[in-house]
Order: C-alpha cells, then sequence, then structure tokens
C-alpha cells in the first residue's frame, strides 16, 4: 500500500509503501506518531477498505475520511491529462483532495455496534437465500429431467419442509406409484395443505401419472438426494439467522429503531435493514463496507 504523508504548508513530507498487515501497520503507525507526537494525523483512503477502517478507528486519527473512489478519479483527471498512475501518484492526489476540499467532506464516524452486526446478519442471510435460490433452480432442473410431476404435486416454493419431505418420502415416479392415494392425502393434510381443490388437482395428477423411464435413474436420484439435503441444510441456516437478527433488532432501545419498528404492517425481521440505511448509520455502513447498506427482505422466502 502506497502512504504520502503531506503537511498543510510544507507540502509532502514522505512517501512509504506500507504493508497491510495489522502487525507492519501498527509498527508503521506508531512511528508516526513518535515522529510526530503534536501533529493531528488525518487518514485518508478510498472505499472500499474495511480492513483499514478497522484497523484505524480505534488508534486516535484526528479524523478519517473514505473517500469516494468516482470523487477522486475526477480530482485526478482534473490534475494530470495522462491516464499514466502509480498507486503513489494515487495515494498523493489523494491526500491532496483532502487537503483542499476538508470543509466540504464529512469525516467517518464509527456506527453503533449493534448495528455493525445487524447489518452484518442481513447480508450474510441475504446470502443464504440467494444460496437456496440457486440450489432450488438446479434441484427444478432435475426434477424436470426425470421426475417432473413432483413439481404439479408440491409447493410452487420447492425448498419449502414440505416439499423436501415429499422428495425424501417419493424420490422417484416408481415410488410414487406404489402409494395408496390415501397415504399421499395424509401426508399432505399433516404438513398443512388441506384444500379440497388443491387434493382433485393432486389426484388427477397421481391417477394417471406414469414415468418417464422404466427404471429409477440412478444419478438423477442422487443429485436430487444431495440438493435436497442442502436445502434442508440451508433453511435451518436461514432460521438461524431470522432468530438472532429479532433477537439483536429487539433488544435496541435506540430511538430511531423505535420509530422504525412503529411502521405498519412490518415485523422486526423485514425492518432490520430499513434500521441500518436510516440517517447517518447508512453513510457510516456504507463507508465501512464501501457499498451501502445491503437491502434485506422476505422476497427471497
Amino acid at each position: 500500500m502506497a502512504v504520502v504523508l503531506l503537511h498543510p504548508v510544507d507540502g509532502v513530507l514522505a512517501e512509504h509503501t506500507v504493508s497491510t498487515a495489522p502487525e507492519e501497520l501498527d509498527r508503521w503507525w506508531m512511528q508516526l506518531k513518535r515522529d510526530h507526537p503534536l501533529a493531528r494525523l488525518i487518514v485518508a483512503f478510498e472505499q472500499p477498505a474495511p480492513n483499514l477502517l478497522a484497523f484505524f478507528a480505534p488508534r486516535g486519527a484526528a479524523a478519517i475520511f473514505a473517500l469516494n473512489p468516482s470523487a477522486t478519479w475526477a480530482y485526478r483527471q482534473s490534475l494530470v491529462v495522462s491516464h499514466a498512475r502509480t498507486d503513489s501518484s494515487d495515494a498523493k492526489h489523494q491526500a491532496l483532495f483532502v487537503l483542499h476540499h476538508l470543509a466540504e467532506l464529512t469525516a467517518w464516524t464509527p456506527p453503533p455496534p449493534a448495528l455493525v452486526e445487524l447489518d452484518r446478519l442481513c447480508e450474510a442471510r441475504r446470502k443464504l437465500v440467494n444460496q437456496r435460490t440457486a440450489t432450488t433452480n438446479r434441484l427444478q432442473a432435475v426434477l424436470k429431467r426425470y421426475y417432473p410431476q413432483a413439481l404439479q404435486l408440491m409447493h410452487e416454493d420447492i425448498w419449502r419442509a414440505m416439499n423436501l419431505a415429499f422428495l425424501r418420502r417419493w424420490p422417484s415416479p416408481q415410488a410414487l406409484q406404489s402409494s395408496r392415494l390415501a397415504t399421499l392425502k395424509s401426508f399432505f393434510h399433516k404438513h398443512g395443505s388441506r384444500s379440497a381443490d388443491r387434493w382433485e388437482q393432486r389426484a388427477a395428477v397421481l391417477s394417471s401419472l406414469v414415468a418417464l423411464s422404466a427404471e429409477e435413474p440412478i444419478s438423477d436420484l442422487l443429485e436430487g438426494s444431495v440438493l435436497v439435503n442442502l436445502l434442508e441444510t440451508l433453511n435451518a441456516a436461514i432460521t438461524r439467522y431470522d432468530s438472532t437478527i429479532t433477537d439483536l433488532f429487539e433488544a435496541q432501545p435506540d430511538d430511531q429503531l423505535a420509530q422504525v419498528n412503529a411502521l405498519p404492517g412490518a415485523g422486526p425481521i423485514s425492518l432490520a435493514a430499513p434500521a441500518c440505511r436510516a440517517g447517518p448509520v447508512r453513510r457510516q455502513l456504507s463507508m465501512r463496507r464501501g457499498s451501502g447498506c445491503r437491502r434485506w427482505d422476505r422476497s427471497g422466502d
């Protein structure tokens, strides 16, 4: 990492290359403070740099500026016609940008630790939901290949527990053909699907069921079983995140969270991300991660 030490009057005092390893950064920072014991040390770098934010936040810098790369790029272009650039020149231009626009820039301040945790939990949950969606799509493709009747019999959200239980019990059309209608009706009732119209549709599919092949396809059965296992694991993980997010959100005494919680028709899970995005917290979290506080909702469910 290229580092430029810039004095507002004397100009560039030093240029270094420092490793971003915490041990090397700590040695460089402590030496810098010893060399300039009376100076107000302002740190600036381009986003995203969550590791640098985490490092400098507790170390007593006078101010930390997490710069928007678009802004520093435009500033650099205004000074240099050539597109040639180096890490050292980039660091120098960032320092000059802060020096000349200090009054217009807003220093980074750490968001409340609980909201940082809440934001990370929401982001991690969204990744799990996306992974579940991808796994669901893959399972759907497998079923279309050898067991299309299952898609007609199950709930449209294949990842749901009832569907996974159905595929575990009747993993192939051959297995389904050997079951009685009463057994299947009891299964769906047990899992909360009691609509008479829906059962008539299912019964019609079952009574006319024809397997695509005489033998059960081993490769498709194995792939389907593995995907069912993955979906059950993802469902359990998402449920754990839901519980943790709910507990953390409801434990917050912050007035801002209380106002968000008062929105009609919403619960603590769906309101977790709006709380992160509200007011200055959104900017703080955005600087911390470099891409903004991501939206979290139940659309993946």
